[in-house]
């Protein structure tokens, strides 16, 4: 049996978009490891004992970060796969001195992407990138497509008590997570709102989730406002129960479908062609093609001089009905 290492530090949806290679390797007979920050260790708990969690600090200093690098080295690691590839990463690979791979970041890619946006792109790179799919292939999986298609995570691992100690809920519900990462990717609290009503008006009951505890959401008759109440295992079960999410290009997005829903995804300054996008076949991305888009990796700038957030604004609630109808008639 292999004694493997993963690194990757951040960030919630770049961990869960790791998902799939952390089981192949489980399936191939490894033991593995992982190494990354404090407050991502609940995302790898998911695997229960199939993977044994190492962390850091959040702002961890040279220092400890060498501290960890000894105690690492005890384990004797049979191999490294560095899936983050920043200063850290590469410090921790060379002080453990073992044979390793290194994810590759698609730089020559996205700077086309952003200098010559989405159309352009396509003519050098007509299919798309996958960041899922690249880390399936580090880690020596050759029927990576396959695979991802395949894949569910196994939530046997986790207590499902908490649906006992809340509101029970059928399956005839909606989750919606309406903040991001960025506040220049999140798409206008009325624009959710409204999708709340058609909801409704349809017979559906509606799960608010997310962290930003500040948007104003009323529970009501119907509504379940759970905005930054649930753990990192609550908020895989509760995913796991709805017939569907709606939410930005956020983390919630690939949590979702590692557990099998599909998502109704808004992307305004971000795309696909970026690596990011959903991968079930039901789920949807709604947009409006603009020609400033993508403006940045991770979406946190906008550099248009008028009509900031133009890509967002002008996405309406009946785009996103529309995607969302096509699925909810026929069913999860």
């Amino acid at each position: 049996m292999r004694k493997v290492l993963i690194i990757r530090f951040s960030s919630f949806g770049d961990i869960v978009l790791l998902f799939p290679a952390i089981e192949f390797l489980s399936q191939q007979g490894n033991q593995v490891h992982v190494l990354t920050k404090d407050k991502y260790k609940p995302l790898f708990e998911l695997f229960g004992s199939k993977v044994q969690i190492h962390t850091i600090r959040d702002h961890a200093s040279i220092s400890e970060l060498t501290q960890k690098t000894k105690q690492l080295k005890a384990q004797n690691f049979d191999f490294i796969y560095d899936l983050h590839r920043n200063l850290r990463s590469k410090i921790v690979t060379f002080l453990l001195n073992t044979q390793f791979k290194r994810i590759k970041k698609p730089r020559i890619r996205e700077f086309f992407l952003f200098l010559f946006k989405r159309k352009a792109s396509r003519f050098f790179w007509p299919n798309i990138f996958l960041r899922k799919e690249e880390s399936l292939k580090l880690v020596g999986c050759t029927n990576s497509k396959e695979f991802i298609e395949n894949y569910r995570l196994k939530l046997e691992n986790i207590n499902p008590s908490f649906f006992e100690k809340r509101t029970a809920l059928d399956k005839n519900f909606v989750c919606i997570n309406p903040d991001s990462a960025w506040k220049t990717k999140m798409w206008s609290m009325d624009s959710f709102l409204e999708i709340e009503k058609k909801l409704l008006h349809n017979n559906l009951k509606v799960v608010w989730l997310g962290l930003d505890k500040s948007l104003p959401v009323t529970e009501k008759m119907g509504v379940t406002n759970w905005i930054s109440k649930l753990s990192v295992p609550e908020l895989a079960l509760v995913l796991s129960q709805t017939r569907l999410l709606v939410c930005n290009d956020a983390g919630l997005m690939h949590l979702a479908e590692a557990v099998g829903t599909p998502v109704v995804s808004i992307f305004g300054p971000t795309t696909k062609e970026l690596g990011f996008a959903p991968t079930l076949l039901k789920s949807k991305i709604v947009e409006k093609d603009l020609w400033c888009r993508p403006c940045s990796k991770s979406g946190k700038w906008c550099y248009r001089l008028i009509q900031k957030q133009k890509c967002l604004k002008l996405v309406k609630s009946d785009d996103v009905w529309s995607s969302m109808k096509l699925f909810l008639d026929n069913g999860k």
